[in-house]
Formats: structure tokens, sequence, C-alpha cells
């Protein structure tokens, strides 16, 4: 075995010397590399030991030598010249994900662990700082020159330094070389470290079966010099599991002094008892099997606490065994593993959240659209512009969209028409929620209400991306406040009817007094009073129809037309409403014994637009609410005032009060505090009707000392108000004009107040009379009572226009004069051919200017 291993080494020797006769004829690297089948690893290994072994003299490869001064190739792999003793992390830069370790360093190379290339590659890595080398942060970009990976699976890569984006790479290459120079400075303190170690001696024997290397021939201190140059911590520990060597590193890395360790029992390094006896069964096992064993555990020594890679391996001296243990510090890249399993469990943490969120929001998802597929309420999104772009089941059938396919053609031509996109443009421009009753006509032709809540969508920015809203099929209930309404009002109605008896007794008073008192004038040929006396009993029985038409009104079901509307003086409709009510709240009071006092503070001129009838049902509501409050003894005050542009009606109490808790409230339809005795539609009608008429009303209440209820209507110009128009004397043209009633007496007086303005009148008492003379006779105007047995008003209109049509001539102006002027509707107005309606009893000047007034219409 001995002589051939020497015939191994005769044979390198005399390849070395035919090369080194080569070089000295001149033959280059690659011819020499080419001859002998070397690879340049190989070849530069030959030359260093051809140096070693001075068989080459230095100057004689100075020249190959200088082509790879700058970086060192290896297998055209770049070569760092240093070699680094302590771990130096380096990644990609902004992605610390991607991380590697250096291992060797040139002037412009890196060898790294852990970060992978392709040979072309270019990267940009970064260092950072590390205060116990001096190391700065670096970034610079570099080339891969080539990469590998290891059997183990480790990865290796060459990178050559192109250019530094950040710090100083050249001071990096100082620190490295300074700290190997400390190594070696360190030994040459004790003992030189450049005597030569003929190891080949050492290693002429094979290795034996149990794994041990024979050292024989080798003194204890050479095999201790060899350790000291070692650049991680290497210990002896003898077979009874005591040290007896430590290195240099060691110590240094320990903070130990010189020697320190030598004696300390081996499971005492480890930082607790679970650790330390699984080293001790390690080292235990190296002893008897002789086997290469590793272990990964923390150390502790001199308070130094540090966690690595420890490795057994077993060692003869002569006759004596120890174990060999080398300890690679791993503190730091246990460290970055921790921080890195910290980060990848963080994580995994947030993934595992997201995905949590995302099947909340998956699973709410389907919820909310579950909730308005099924819902009972009809439900859509509306976009910015006002397009419908989506909408559930409830709503389509709702609007009479049938099928299941959602058509925005059709929703949209639906709703063009409504109230609707007016809703949803106020909603998105005033970003808040708003609640409005619409009437709708479906795509089957059908009339009904539709109740929409529509809230805005508003964006992080606070811009309103659009509206979503609610929509209820209001009809039916619409149909029950209607008859809830109606209900109180003809409740009302009944209260208030000993109050109108009083109030027709007082008229009738008037007209039988002044009738009598004209009379005995008449004898006495006195006609200034007789004018008197019948100017009394026509205002007498002006009042006397201003109270049925009160109470007509008051029982209406439906609100008059717009064109209805009039100016009129507020305090007047108030204290028309005061008297009307007395009786009833007097007769109240009366019977509880209670004593209820109510006062008027009524400006004398309030003028208003609106519909009166209306207004005086709003003083009439909030009259009995306040009657209804005192508990006992009390007072009302009603004031009226024109202020600024306002006009200010007050309904005052000092009954129980109404509690802040139910004020909220007190406006909503159906809520009360009566009980059976309510119907809750009061205020809340009032409510309505002001808002109609572009006003506000509001409470003010304290419980236990009264209620201030306050309307607040746009004020009229007074010369508006003021305007009337006197009595005609005479016309300025002359009609033949049919009168049509089944009262012989209306009909006699409209034919004299006529005939004495110069028109021609024929009189008819029934419809069948008055279609005989409208066939022989031109008329020009036609004056016809509403209810007849035989024939209505709006019969006797049609057959006039059909024998007109027959004629092939224009029909005659027509007048309706009814009793029931508030219940005819303008729809029923717009179906018959009748130009204007009147209400009896009829003004005669109101009658006049309606002739006037049609005359001028058809000359036009």
């Amino acid at each position: 075995m001995t002589a051939c291993c020497g015939c191994m080494v005769m044979e390198k020797r005399i390849k070395a010397a035919d090369i080194v006769r080569d070089i000295r004829e001149g033959l280059s690297d690659i011819e020499l590399m080419a001859k002998y089948n070397l690879t340049l690893k190989g070849f530069l290994s030959l030359l260093r030991r051809s140096l070693e072994a001075k068989i080459l003299d230095p100057s004689e490869i100075a020249t190959r030598f200088a082509s790879y001064e700058e970086i060192l190739i290896d297998d055209s792999r770049t070569i760092p010249r240093f070699k680094i003793q302590e771990s130096i992390q380096i990644q990609e830069y902004k992605r610390p994900d991607i991380q590697g370790l250096l291992t060797e360093i040139s002037e412009n190379g890196v060898r790294i662990q852990g970060i992978s290339g392709r040979p072309g590659d270019i990267k940009t890595l970064a260092v950072s700082a590390r205060e116990s080398l001096g190391i700065n942060p670096l970034v610079f970009e570099a080339e891969c020159k080539w990469s590998s990976r290891e059997p183990s699976g480790t990865v290796f890569a060459g990178y050559e330094t192109k250019r530094v984006l950040k710090g100083d790479f050249s001071e990096l290459v100082s620190c490295v070389a300074k700290q190997n120079a400390e190594e070696e400075g360190s030994f040459l303190e004790s003992e030189d470290p450049t005597e030569s170690l003929d190891l080949a001696s050492c290693l002429i024997e094979d290795v034996t079966e149990s794994g041990s290397f024979s050292f024989r021939g080798i003194r204890k201190t050479w095999f201790g010099k060899l350790l000291q140059v070692l650049p991680i911590p290497a210990l002896l520990i003898g077979e009874d599991s005591h040290v007896t060597f430590s290195n240099k590193s060691c110590e240094r890395m320990t903070n130990a002094s010189n020697g320190s360790l030598i004696g300390r029992q081996f499971s005492s390094l480890f930082i607790n008892e679970k650790t330390a006896a699984e080293a001790q069964e390690i080292l235990e096992k190296v002893f008897s099997t002789r086997k290469r064993h590793s272990y990964l555990g923390v150390l502790e020594i001199n308070g130094n606490k540090m966690w690595g890679r420890i490795s057994f391996q077993s060692v003869r001296m002569g006759v004596d065994r120890s174990v060999l243990v080398l300890i690679e510090d791993l503190t730091y890249e246990k460290e970055q593993l921790i921080r890195n399993q910290e980060h990848q469990q963080e994580l995994r943490n947030e993934i595992a959240e997201r995905k949590k969120v995302e099947q909340f929001l998956r699973e709410s998802e389907e919820k909310y659209r579950s909730l308005v597929e099924n819902a009972p309420l009809g439900i859509i999104s509306v976009a910015r512009d006002g397009t419908i772009i989506a909408a559930n089941p409830t709503f389509l059938k709702i609007i009479g969209c049938v099928g299941d396919k959602f058509e925005k053609a059709c929703i949209l031509k639906l709703f063009g028409d409504s109230g609707a996109r007016t809703l949803f443009r106020n909603c998105m421009e005033q970003q808040s929620v708003l609640c409005e009753e619409i009437p709708f006509t479906g795509a089957g032709g059908n009339a009904f209400v539709l109740r929409i809540l529509s809230t805005p969508l508003v964006d992080q920015s606070g811009e309103t991306i659009g509206c979503q809203a609610v929509v209820e099929d209001y009809t039916e209930q619409k149909k029950s406040q209607e008859i809830l309404l109606q209900t109180a009002r003809l409740r009302a109605i009944g209260e208030m009817a000993s109050g109108a008896a009083h109030n027709f007794n007082n008229v009738l008073q008037i007209v039988m007094g002044n009738s009598q008192m004209a009379l005995t004038h008449l004898e006495w040929n006195n006609l200034l009073e007789i004018k008197k006396n019948l100017t009394n009993i026509v205002e007498s029985a002006r009042l006397g129809a201003e109270t049925v038409k009160r109470l007509q009104d008051f029982s209406r079901t439906e609100s008059l037309e717009t064109h209805g509307r009039k100016v009129f003086d507020l305090s007047k409709t108030a204290a028309e409403a005061v008297e009307m009510t007395r009786t009833w709240w007097q007769g109240m009071a009366e019977r509880q014994g209670l004593s209820i006092t109510l006062w008027t503070e009524l400006e004398t001129s309030c003028p208003v637009l609106g519909m009166e009838n209306e207004l005086f049902e709003v003083v009439v509501n909030l009259i009995k609410n306040a009657v209804e409050a005192l508990a006992g003894p009390g007072r009302i005050v009603v004031r009226s005032e024109a202020r600024d542009r306002s006009v200010i009606l007050q309904v005052q109490d000092n009954g129980i009060g109404i509690p802040s808790e139910n004020l909220g409230h007190i406006f909503a339809p159906f809520w009360t505090t009566k009980g059976t005795q309510g119907t809750g539609m009061g205020l809340s009608s009032s409510y309505g009707i002001v808002k109609r008429h572009g006003g506000e009303i509001s409470v003010r209440s304290r419980q236990g000392e009264g209620s201030i209820f306050t309307v607040v209507l746009p004020l009229v110009s007074r010369r508006e108000s003021c305007t009337q128009v006197g009595l005609k004397e005479q016309l300025d043209f002359r009609l033949n004009i049919l009168v049509v009633d089944d009262i012989e007496q209306i009909v006699n007086s409209l034919h004299e107040a006529l005939t004495i303005r110069n028109q021609t009148v024929f009189r008819a008492l029934s419809g069948s009379q008055a279609l005989e003379i409208f066939e022989h006779h031109q008329i020009d105007l036609v004056i016809c009572d509403l209810g007849m047995s035989e024939m209505n008003g709006w019969q006797i209109a049609e057959r006039i226009e059909a024998i007109s049509r027959t004629r092939g001539a224009s029909r005659p102006s027509f007048i309706l004069l009814t009793g029931w002027g508030s219940e005819v509707s303008a729809f029923d107005r717009h179906k018959h051919p009748v130009d204007h309606v009147l209400e009896k009893p009829v003004d005669l000047n109101e009658l006049l200017n309606a002739i006037s007034g049609l005359v001028t219409k058809k000359q036009v």
C-alpha cells in the first residue's frame, strides 16, 4: 500500500516536471490544459503545488497568473480570493425572501451559497451591515458566471461585480482580508503555523473499517497546530467526557480565556439538561461506534449562547482515542431562519385571514343576493346618470314587467314619466335619504301608488356613485289611509254638526228678519231701506252657502286640483274654523264640567294662495287636538300674523303637553296616543296639506306645560289678494242662452237676471225639453244643472254635442251648475263637453264673469 502510494506521488511529480518543461518551452495555458487533459482548476492546482515544491520559480508563471490576478477563474467559475470566516448574509435587493451566504470574495467577484442564477444574468445584490465585522450596507450589480447544485441540494454560484450602487465593495473585501489576517496572527502569537506539516506521512494508511483516521507518527502538538488554524471552534473530548483541547476560534467566540475550557465536562457546555443529555448520548455513541454524527443545539459558554451545528468525529492518536467536536456558529442564520419562519407564518396567517375574509364576503354576497332576490319589496340599483342597472323580481312584478328577462328599456319607459327620476336625482345631489309616494301607471295600464325610499351610494372619496331604492306598492295602504282620513273627517263633521246648525239658524234668522223688514218698507215705499234689507239677505245667503261648501269640502275624499287654488285671508279662515267648532268644544266642556277659554289674536290681513278648504281642515284639526290635550280647565289661543314673507298661524294650549320621546312621531300616519278614540290621521293629514302648500308645520311642547303648533305659509302680495271685480250691470254682447234646471224658481231667477242684461233666454225644466229647444233654435250658451231626474247635466252636454256634430256646426259653450262642486273632479270635466263648473248657490257676479270669459275665449 505504501509503495503504491509512493508510485502515485512519483507519477504526479513526473507529470508536474513535464508540465514545467513545457512551460519553459513556451506552451500557453490552453495548450497545456489540452495536452494533459486538465481542467483550469487542476492546472492552477498543479502550478501551486509546483511553486510549493519549488520546482518552479514564481517569476516563471507571473505572466500566467497576471490574467487571474483580479479575479480567479475555476472551470469558468469565479473563485474569490478570500474565504469568509464569519457568516455574511447577502440577498437580492428589495427581495428579502431570496437570501444566501457569502462564502468567498475577491476584488471584483463573490461566491454565494443559496442564490442561484444562469450565466449572464445580472442581479442586484445587497449586504446588510455587520457591526461585529465593521461592514457597512452595500448594494451592487453583478453578473452570474456560473451556478451549480451539490448532491445535498445546496446551490452555489459565482458572480462578477459590475458596478456598486451603494457603499464600498473594496471596504467589504478589506474587512474579510483583515479578518483572515487576524486569524493567522492569533496563531503566530503562540506557535508558528508556517511550519510545514507532512500530512502525506500521516495519511499514508487507509481509513480503518470503523471510520477513524490513524494519525500514527504525528505528535500531539502538531495536531494542535492543525486545529488552531481552523476558522471554526474545535474541541477535543477525552473518553472521560472532559474537554482536553480548545482552539483559538472557540475561545474567541465564547470570550473564554486561554485554556479555560480544558477540563470542563462536555455536557456542561449546553444550555439545559435535555440538550446536554442528548449531546452526551451522541458523544458516547461516537466513542462506541466511531461513526460520524452531527447535532443541532444551543450551547452556553461563559454566559454566551450560541445556536450551532455540532459535528462529532472519532480520532485516534496512537492508543489514545478522542472525539473531535467542530462547532459551526449558526446563530445569525438561526435568527434569520426564525425571522423568515415568523415572516412566513405571518404570511400564512395573512393568507388564511384573507381567505376567511374572502369566504365571508362570498357568503355575505350570497346572503345579500338571496335577501334581495326573495325580498317582498322591490329593490333597485340606480347609476349616477339615473339609469336603473339592477332590479329584483319583486320590483319587476310591481311595475308589470312579465318574465325573468330584465329589460332596462321597458323599465326606463315606465319610470320615465313618473317622479322617480326626480327623486333619485335629488337623493344623489343632496346625499340624503329621501322617501316619497309617487303615482305610477304600470305596463298593463293600471294606476297605483309607489312608495320609494332612496338611499345614496357614496365611495371612499365622498363622491356619489348612484343610489339604491326600496320600492313598495303603496296603493292599498294609501286607500286605507284615505278611508281612515275620511272616517276622521266624518267624525269631525258630526262633532261640528251642531255648530253648522247654529250657523244656519243665525243665517235663517237674518234672512227672515230682513225679509219681513223689506216687506214693511215696501208698504212704506222706502226703497233705500229695502235695498239695505235685500243686501243683508244676499250676504247671509252667501254665508250659508260657504258653510255648506265648507262641510262638503271637509268631507271629500280627494284633494281639489291645482286650478282650484285661490288667494284668501288665512285669518278669516281661522276665525270661521273657530266658530264652526265652538259648539262642539263648548258642549264637550259643559258635559265634563270644565271651563275652556278660546280667544283669537288674528291679524286683519294674512293672504295666502292655496286650497282654502284644506287649510280650514288644518285649523280644525289643530283646534280639536288642543281641546283634547286639556286635562282640565284650560285656555286655547289661535293667533295669526304676516311676518316678512310668511304668514304664521299658531294654535297654543296649556294642556298636558307631549313627552319628548313622542315628538318625532306625532306627524306620522296612524300614530296616536288616544287608543281606539283616535285614528292617528289628523296631524298626519295636516302635515301633508301644509307641505303641499309649500309651508312648514312644527310643534314645541313641554310635558305638563302645553304645546304650540306653528304653521308657516308663503305670503301673497296684498295687491293680488285685494283684487275684486264689481257686479256687471250690462254685458257687451248679446247671446241666445238656454237655461236648464228642474227647479222652476232657479230657472226664473236666472232668466230675469240675464234678460235685464239684454240676453235672449230660453227656459227648460227637463233634459228632453232642453234638447227640443236646442233643435229648433240657434243656441250660443247652455246653463244647465247637474243633478236632474230625467237626464243629468253630463248627458245633456253629450247630446247637444252630438246634435251639433250632426249639423256640422260647433257646439255651444256649456256651463254646469251643481250643488256638489267639490265632488266634480278634473277627470269628469275633461271627459264631458263642459266648459265651466259653478257651485250652487251661484253668485250672479261669478256667473256673469264666467259667461264673459267663455265669450272672450271663443272670440280668440
